[in-house]
């Protein structure tokens, strides 16, 4: 038997292209190009909100920690049961989510393969979100977290850091974790000779910088701002464009700062005003401070534009350092980051060289479709050599 139709399981509709930046929207779309049938089994209802609502008031009100609602048991088993109740009118032959949420509690016979970007426990105290938390959360995500871990045939994670979460935190064997980057959330159908024209007409002076992120603090928008009040007053005449998130003085901003805020690329217009923001940049620069993956990097490779970045999180397997940026410690000042950036604006050939070797890790390894080859590969050799033997 081969494996050939897959229930996507999510709690929210990965049809809808705005949810989670997009990123279950094109992994489904780019599974049934690889030619899996996809049955959808999401949007799954919310179910326990006066139990979630009580105890997130009591937890943040008299305890004073962060209650986290999507780890309840309550909530977690709603949509195992939901999912459960698809499953029996579905002729899929594997599960597929990608995230942890809905295969905790699901009981199931079918295979069960997780495609994550980060472990509960990876998350803890890296995002704000998930730091200072009540012991009921640390409990109840943790073991949310095990059972579905350990309930996989397959574990994929996009970065060796989430997959190292899995091997150090929960026990998992080497053997049963992979890492497979995600790809561009966007169309692309750029060839080399397209950026070629792009690199070309990204004129210089002045250096213009690419900041997108919708959370200003946790993205690093402060320090992208003195990234560039550095490059400036270094003798690099230097833009930088704030796509996302505005800091909250941005009426104060210096002139050199262009402030767009939220493009909505659902939108003609919004893929329009995205496409020629990454086409005119030289780089894009988002230092976050906690960051799980980071799409956007492999969004700016599909245009041949180098990334700067910080080392954190999954960030290292996306940018990798003089291929398609440069990553640089949480504690590097803003003066490091403009000092690899003038060098590269001073030898001009040098940055045209990071731009396509950066369209070339886009090619070869940070799109949707090479992504999907390799999970494709893990079911054929995992899951049909087994069906096979038996």
């Amino acid at each position: 038997m081969n494996f050939r139709k897959i229930a996507f399981l999510t709690e929210y509709d990965a049809r809808n292209i705005n949810r989670w930046s997009g990123t279950a929207f094109y992994m489904s779309k780019s599974l049934r190009e690889a030619g899996f049938d996809v049955e959808y089994l999401g949007p799954l209802a919310e179910r326990g909100q006066l139990l979630i609502k009580t105890l997130n008031f009591v937890y943040s009100a008299i305890s004073k920690k962060h209650y986290l609602p999507q780890v309840e048991p309550v909530r977690l088993k709603s949509f195992a049961r939901q999912a459960e109740e698809k499953l029996k009118n579905s002729d899929a032959d594997i599960v597929l989510s990608p995230n942890m949420w809905p295969i905790a509690y699901l009981k199931t016979n079918r295979p069960v393969i997780l495609w994550a970007d980060c472990t509960f426990a990876s998350m803890l105290n890296f995002y704000p979100y998930y730091s200072n938390l009540c012991k009921r959360s640390l409990r109840f995500g943790n073991l949310a977290e095990q059972k579905c871990l350990h309930k996989c045939s397959i574990t994929v994670f996009a970065s060796q850091w989430a997959a190292e979460s899995a091997i150090r935190d929960y026990n998992v064997s080497t053997e049963r974790v992979y890492v497979v980057p995600y790809g561009a959330n966007i169309e692309c159908n750029r060839t080399q000779a397209d950026i070629e024209k792009l690199i070309e007409k990204r004129d210089f002076p002045p250096c213009r910088l690419l900041f997108i992120g919708k959370i200003w603090t946790r993205k690093g928008g402060d320090v992208a701002i003195e990234v560039a009040r550095e490059l400036n007053e270094n003798g690099v005449p230097t833009e930088i464009y704030l796509v996302g998130s505005l800091p909250q003085d941005k009426e104060k901003l210096p002139e050199f700062v262009k402030p767009i805020g939220f493009i909505d690329k659902a939108t003609e217009d919004g893929r329009r005003q995205f496409n020629e923001l990454f086409e005119k940049s030289h780089f894009l620069i988002v230092p976050s401070r906690a960051e799980a993956y980071g799409i956007v990097f492999c969004e700016a490779s599909s245009y041949g534009l180098p990334s700067i970045a910080t080392n954190v999180g999954g960030i290292p397997t996306v940018v990798r350092d003089y291929i398609n940026g440069k990553t640089f410690p949480l504690s590097a000042p803003p003066r490091e980051y403009a000092r690899y950036i003038k060098s590269l604006m001073e030898n001009f050939e040098q940055y045209k060289h990071l731009a396509r070797s950066s369209f070339n890790e886009f090619l070869t390894r940070l799109n949707w479709k090479t992504a999907v080859e390799h999970v494709k590969e893990l079911i054929d050799k995992k899951l049909y050599k087994n069906e096979k033997e038996y």
